[in-house]
């Protein structure tokens, strides 16, 4: 082949088959704007979306926008545009068969696209040959992303209230059962304040009650002195230990209606910094480069039979 090209003079044969390298132009630009058109292939529109995540917190190291990525190229969200768009049917992709989720995953992720941008942004981009369904795609997507974000900020505050909550009913019990001690202690005993039962046990030692010693029953100050000595140091305990107890539940009921707080509250969890359009122009094919591509494949294939065919009448020769 290299000797044929050596032996021809390409420029004198480029200038001897001008009109037929020509024609062949013309047919192979008529058969790429023919084959080109919407008949044979079919036109693609692109939608797309820029955001940012708000109102969420990290899971790992990762930025808050490499985890949104993650989260919109979960199958969770691919799975339910499947459904809500019937991709089976739009796609043309017979489910019965044989590794169709595959090729329902390659198409997706072929005309699905979520990447981070260079100002640490996502952008959400969808290719269908409807550009209306490519924009409502974008918009379903934003909203599956909202909606999971969401699901994980009530699973994790939803135990945070189920945990404060369990810590608040634990510290009622024990609050409950000092009070039913306390109420022992009053019903049997009679021993309801330690201090001013002890002012009157003093007193009646003293003779001090109601202004005189004749006064003064002798035998209930006796009793009451006897119960204090045996129960008087548990009612102290009872009681002191009553109010830290009431205490630390005053801060548990506080860290519960804060988490209850945090479970109801209603927030976005995405800023729509550009939000999705319908297009008006297809993005694919690009009718000049198949036309381009085509009249360069024309002319290299039509000169080189020519060189080739010169070549052979040159050894004929």
């Amino acid at each position: 082949m290299e000797l044929v090209f050596k032996n021809v003079n390409l420029i004198n044969l480029a200038l001897r088959w001008f009109k037929l390298l020509v024609s062949i132009q013309i047919v192979a630009i008529l058969i790429s704007v023919v084959f080109s058109s919407p008949v044979f292939i079919k036109p693609y529109f692109k939608s797309w979306a820029v955001v940012y995540p708000s109102n969420t917190t990290s899971y790992s190291d990762e930025s808050l926008s490499e985890q949104m990525v993650q989260i919109l190229n979960a199958n969770q969200i691919r799975d339910s545009l499947i459904i809500q768009f019937s991709l089976w049917k739009h796609y043309q992709i017979d489910s019965s068969k044989s590794f169709a989720q595959t090729k329902m995953n390659r198409i997706y992720n072929r005309n699905v696209s979520v990447s981070k941008t260079l100002a640490d942004a996502v952008q959400i981009q969808v290719t269908d040959t409807d550009p209306v369904q490519a924009k409502l795609m974008v918009d379903a997507i934003i909203k599956g992303y909202e909606s999971k974000i969401k699901t994980l900020h009530e699973k994790r505050y939803g135990q945070t209230v189920g945990m404060w909550s369990r810590a608040v009913e634990r510290k009622l019990a024990t609050i409950d059962s000092l009070k039913t001690r306390l109420h022992t202690l009053a019903t049997r005993e009679g021993l309801i304040d330690f201090d001013a039962q002890s002012a009157e046990i003093v007193k009646g030692y003293l003779g001090t009650v109601e202004g005189g010693l004749t006064k003064v029953d002798k035998k209930r100050v006796e009793e009451l002195k006897k119960r204090m000595d045996e129960k008087g140091g548990e009612l102290i305990l009872v009681m002191d230990r009553l109010k830290y107890e009431n205490g630390l539940l005053t801060g548990l009921i506080a860290a519960q209606d804060k988490a209850i707080a945090d479970l109801d509250r209603q927030e976005t969890y995405v800023d729509v910094i550009e939000s999705a359009y319908v297009a008006d122009k297809k993005c694919r094919p690009i009718r000049w480069i198949i036309v381009l591509g085509s009249m360069l494949v024309a002319a290299l294939l039509s000169f080189t039979a020519l060189v080739v065919f010169e070549g052979i009448e040159l050894k004929k020769n």
